[in-house]
């Protein structure tokens, strides 16, 4: 990736000094075009091109060495004395850089005055010393203008591609720590939902053999599930509904007829996926909070698609003078999971009342990442 950053950032770089030859060659052919007094010249074009090639040459020892010392080494001494270096260089280069000569129209002939009067010529003018140093003219001003506003254009593109590099590193990093941490989270649900189908295997053991035995069956084939399913990072909707059955059983033999356990999903299984233990943690909790064994108990779970989301509806009874268990990981787990993975795309509410706590779970059907703070 930083290889196609510093691509971008060479390929900008391209694009502007191509435009930036452009231009001359551009500009003095129109200007030929339309004013019939000018004569478009190939010489002047390379002579403005023999500049711009100095301040490219120039503007390329900035890129490479230069601007790394100012924005990545803090350099900020090397790099104004660098500096200052290259535009002595490109002032001394310019002003030994003389334009072409252009040729100019011969004077007019003089009328031969009348007479015999002789035509004097003028006097020649004296002519000049050759200067030891050349003037530093207004252009040569403009092109060291010119040439600190390249430096800063410079430094604010390689500063900006830089950030964009910095960005990226840090979407790739939290991208890696919400693997891990999804990870982590849905790995420390299971210890929590294996403790209690081994209490309910338990209490069957000696109430009756066959169905602990049947237990067992059903609770290998949850293991199989979470030992060689759960480690992708989603399930089809119709496979996470029969593990979801599978616990639903379990724990019909546990409760036998004292709880009222209704299971109600879509006739046309919809091809969709979804996370690992991402219904089955809500199940529980009703279980766990919204069963008890002196009053009328009941656990209804409805799921549904409509349009592009699937909805569970988790609604149990409430005892609050019986419940002596506090809540576990579970729940505070899932809606973490929920947060890394929807973000902001999905709704989750809890009605809770005295007699009754109802979870409703809406999430879209596709699993685009949320999008990192």
């Amino acid at each position: 990736m930083l290889r196609d950053t510093t691509h971008r950032e060479w390929l900008t770089y391209a694009i502007v000094w191509l435009l930036i030859f452009l231009t001359p060659l551009v500009s003095l052919y129109a200007h030929a075009s339309f004013d019939r007094h000018v004569t478009f010249r190939w010489v002047d074009v390379l002579h403005i091109w023999s500049i711009l090639l100095v301040m490219l040459v120039i503007f390329l020892v900035h890129n490479i060495w230069l601007a790394p010392l100012l924005l990545r080494q803090r350099r900020k001494r090397a790099y104004l004395a660098g500096m200052l270096v290259l535009l002595t260089l490109f002032a001394v280069t310019e002003c030994n850089h003389l334009p072409p000569p252009r040729p100019q129209a011969p004077p007019p002939d003089l009328e031969a005055p009348a007479g015999n009067q002789a035509h004097i010529p003028p006097p020649p003018r004296p002519a000049r010393l050759p200067e030891r140093v050349p003037p530093l003219r207004l252009e040569h001003m403009m092109g060291l203008v010119m040439m600190v506003l390249i430096f800063g254009a410079n430094v604010g593109v390689k500063y900006m591609f830089m950030g964009m590099e910095a960005d990226r590193q840090r979407q790739q990093r939290e991208r890696e720590m919400l693997k891990h941490e999804l990870a982590y989270l849905k790995y420390q649900m299971n210890p929590h939902f294996f403790m209690n189908t081994l209490n309910n295997i338990h209490a069957l053991v000696d109430i009756d053999p066959e169905r602990a035995k049947k237990c067992v069956v059903e609770l290998s084939q949850m293991m199989r599930y979470m030992l060689y399913e759960c480690d992708k990072d989603t399930v089809p909707l119709s496979r996470g509904i029969d593990i979801l059955r599978n616990y639903i059983a379990l724990m019909r033999i546990r409760y036998d007829d004292q709880v009222d356990i209704t299971l109600t999903t879509p006739n046309d299984m919809p091809n969709v996926e979804l996370p690992p233990l991402l219904i089955i943690p809500f199940v529980e909790n009703a279980f766990k909070h919204g069963v008890s064994y002196a009053r009328q108990s009941f656990i209804h779970i409805d799921i549904a698609t409509t349009g592009r989301h699937i909805v569970l509806r988790c609604d149990n009874s409430r005892h609050p003078d019986d419940e002596s268990e506090h809540g576990g990981a579970g729940i505070p787990n899932v809606v973490k999971r929920l947060d890394l993975i929807y973000g902001n795309r999905y709704q989750l509410d809890v009605d809770e009342q005295p007699d009754h706590y109802l979870v409703t779970l809406r999430v879209p059907m596709d699993m685009a990442p949320p999008t990192p703070p």
